[in-house]
């Protein structure tokens, strides 16, 4: 069962410490006009505070566009599961059908629920193909730190803190690589 169950499985458990600065290479843009060339201090992507990145970017440009737009979907993400905004958040950009359905369909349900997501995340992806316009990642969602918040402020649905992902992207029509299936993967991370 793909999808935003694995958004779903972001509450976990009850830890709540901060999470370490991402890798900037991780959170600067590639190519995009919100980088600041020459600025010695480009503003953080949106969501950066709530997603650790513990891989490297891969040296090759194409395989690291993805990577970026990967990371960048799961701060938008992270923003999304926070304010149940699927439009506010920003991860509209980052999200193509069926991912797109399934994360819209989760978010109503959360927000109608009165439940949100709090804590960060971390993210080891490996960029596993890239072909044409189609793109797979291979991905251990930590999962530890995050958990759920009801309307009275109490903790709820505690998740596995592990998850190990096979993720499918898509370049859309802005060359934009958008997540398109969120798989979980056999084994353990």
């Amino acid at each position: 069962m793909a999808a935003l169950l694995v958004a779903g499985s972001l509450a976990g458990c009850q830890g709540s410490e901060p999470a370490p600065a991402p890798l900037p290479s991780a959170s600067e843009p590639s190519g995009t006009a919100a980088s600041s060339a020459g600025s010695a201090n480009p503003a953080p992507e949106p969501g950066a505070d709530l997603v650790t990145v513990t891989s490297s970017p891969p040296a090759d440009p194409a395989t690291a566009r993805v990577f970026d737009d990967y990371v960048r979907f799961w701060q938008r993400d992270m923003l999304a599961l926070r304010s149940n905004d699927l439009r506010g958040s920003g991860v509209l950009a980052f999200l193509f059908p069926p991912q797109l359905q399934e994360t819209a369909t989760y978010l109503a349900g959360q927000r109608r629920a009165g439940r949100h997501t709090e804590g960060t995340i971390g993210i080891a992806p490996g960029v596993a193909s890239v072909q044409g316009r189609s793109a797979t990642v291979t991905d251990c969602l930590d999962q530890s730190r995050t958990f759920d918040m009801d309307r009275s402020g109490r903790r709820t649905r505690p998740k596995p803190p592990h998850l190990p992902l096979t993720v499918s992207l898509q370049r859309g029509a802005d060359d934009r690589w958008k997540v398109s299936d969120l798989g979980r993967r056999d084994g353990s991370c």
